[in-house]
């Protein structure tokens, strides 16, 4: 659904439309990458449960914002947000003379039932998966009503800015991480990135720059949010605020590395799905657990500056009881154990050697450290930003630079996509 549409100076302006907030990024793309303007948007609690009251919100907010902010030019780059789009695995059968467009629309028709017309459709087929049949291919399919693709056009034009392409969270997140992808030792590396957003978390695993699989999960930040709120007899945006103050803030700095070093022997890399019973009660509760590197990381002798290792507090177990949150955790942490399960039926001899957490919600520690140790993985707060010449000159309004900025993954990615995407 991309266009080509970069210029050797700058980036178009980049938006990613999130649920709790928007985000706006232009990069100058001369030698190293670095911010032209970047902002941040909040979409107000009260406006969140109804599309319509956003986009009015929106419409009225977007043009000010950009002239403000120093963004230069009207050409837009944004993707369709997951928790509006429909993601499904497929495995087809080619027919001689019928397209693959062909075949995933009569199956999504089935589905769905809906009519073809109606959807904006994209199927990527899946390189080296090893389906059961063999004569059946695996495809990932992103379908998206028209009518939600076309809300956002209109929005974007009636802001008086022009729309150049239109793309998914999947791809923008692989796209934000793809210049580690062309070291040798990174290009063939199986990635899972779990984007804990505050609709929905969005699993999305790569080999090298080749997504391989996705799949949206319908728990996120606001169902934390309205459990709080009905244990603490409350509204959203008292729920909202109580989540944030028992969120332990993770700085770029020194400290994880040093609570490692400080401990006299780094952990042992365990892969995701490696059992060890022991692994649990090896985390004490008065104890912070600082993620290792994984083998790849070991084996190039740095961890990129992308990835940052975080602590997690013993603390968090005392929150997760208070608010009933179990059900919830354990909803996701099941999901994305049958995500791998089933990336390993397409790829049994792969295994995940690295995971990073982005999104909005995994600056809450104790959200992103609770999957990583339930599931047994070696884990990184993905930091985009850090990649770009001026990160430390960069000011984006109520935004710490001093720590991992893993929200802005989709737009980062969006700001830097290829071309012919």
């Amino acid at each position: 659904m991309g266009l080509g549409m970069f210029t050797a100076q700058q980036s178009p302006i980049a938006i990613d439309f999130g649920s709790s907030s928007v985000k706006l990024m232009q990069l100058d793309m001369l030698d190293s990458p670095s911010v032209i303007a970047a902002a941040r948007l909040e979409i107000p609690e009260s406006f969140r449960s109804s599309s319509a009251q956003v986009m009015q919100y929106l419409s009225g907010q977007l043009p000010t914002i950009i002239r403000n902010s120093g963004f230069k030019g009207k050409k837009i780059v944004t993707a369709i947000p997951s928790y509006q789009t429909y993601l499904q695995h497929l495995q087809v059968v080619e027919t001689d003379g019928v397209s693959l467009d062909e075949i995933v629309s009569g199956q999504l028709q089935m589905q769905m039932n809906c009519s073809p017309n109606s959807l904006v459709v994209r199927n990527i087929p899946v390189p080296g998966a090893q389906c059961r049949d063999q004569t059946r291919k695996e495809v990932i399919c992103f379908a998206a009503s028209r009518e939600i693709v076309m809300r956002y056009v209109k929005l974007l034009k009636k802001c008086k800015l022009d729309v150049l392409s239109m793309h998914t969270e999947s791809f923008s997140t692989i796209w934000a991480f793809q210049h580690l992808n062309r070291r040798k030792e990174y290009e063939d590396c199986a990635t899972l990135y779990i984007n804990l957003a505050w609709s929905g978390t969005t699993v999305t695993i790569a080999h090298g720059s080749d997504l391989v699989f996705a799949r949206h999960i319908n728990v996120g930040g606001q169902h934390f949010d309205h459990q709080i709120a009905k244990v603490l007899k409350c509204d959203l945006a008292e729920a909202i605020q109580c989540r944030k103050e028992f969120q332990i803030p993770i700085m770029r700095s020194e400290h994880a590395e040093t609570a490692e070093t400080a401990s006299g022997e780094a952990s042992e890399t365990r892969r995701i799905g490696d059992s060890d019973d022991d692994s649990a009660a090896s985390l004490s509760e008065d104890q912070d657990y600082v993620a290792t590197m994984t083998s790849y990381d070991r084996r190039s002798g740095e961890v990129p500056g992308e990835f940052v290792s975080f602590v997690t507090n013993g603390s968090s177990e005392e929150e997760i009881r208070k608010y009933d949150f179990e059900e919830l955790l354990d909803t996701i942490t099941d999901e994305i154990s049958m995500c791998l399960r089933y990336h390993k039926g397409l790829f049994p001899d792969q295994e995940i050697t690295r995971t990073v957490f982005i999104g909005g919600e995994s600056t809450q520690s104790w959200l992103s450290g609770h999957i990583r140790n339930q599931l047994g993985m070696n884990a990184y707060i993905g930091d985009p930003i850090a990649r770009f010449a001026d990160r430390g000159a960069t000011h984006i309004p109520n935004i710490s630079m001093d720590e991992p900025q893993p929200g802005w993954t989709i737009v980062c990615g969006l700001c830097t996509a290829p071309s012919d995407q």
